[in-house]
């Protein structure tokens, strides 16, 4: 089957229609980070024994164990707008960026400045918990944005300049 893209009466085929259902906009970089934030406090609550000196060792009963268990949750949620705030914009300029070499090297930057501010804000004595930050953000960075990037990268030097 061809397709005429100079024709205006074509409809677009499927892959074209789910590509552009994919374009990054600034509610889905906020969608990004917020996931993301949520999956790391989630590792970080376990892995560094957290929930259990927080809440379970705090709780006689199952009733105190919710109400632990609540205030933790909306302890880490207080934290989020605030991470959300300073780190959207930077994510969503870098999907503006049109020369692939500046895109993947802002996004290192991003990454790395990334670990730094929270190592030095959150945990200065630890850098560990900055790391599972830094796996975390780039793991579910592929997940949410595993289609725009391949379009982005794949593109012709003219549109890349």
């Amino acid at each position: 089957m061809s397709f005429d893209f100079n024709r205006k009466n074509n409809h677009a085929p499927d892959s074209i229609a789910r590509t552009k259902a994919m374009k990054i906009n600034f509610f889905r970089c906020i969608k990004y980070l917020f996931i993301k934030y949520i999956a790391f406090f989630f590792v970080l609550a376990f892995i560094g024994n957290r929930f259990r000196d927080a809440v379970i060792n705090n709780a006689n009963s199952s009733m105190e164990l919710v109400k632990l268990t609540i205030g933790y949750v909306l302890y880490i949620l207080f934290y989020i707008p605030f991470l959300i705030i300073i780190f959207c914009i930077p994510i969503y300029l870098i999907f503006k960026i049109k020369n692939k070499f500046l895109y993947i090297f802002c996004l290192i930057v991003f990454f790395g400045a990334e670990y730094e501010i929270y190592t030095y804000l959150f945990s200065p004595s630890d850098g560990s918990p900055g790391i599972y930050n830094l796996v975390i953000g780039i793991v579910i960075y592929f997940i949410f944005f595993y289609k725009p990037i391949p379009n982005f990268l794949t593109k012709d030097k003219e549109n890349c300049q």
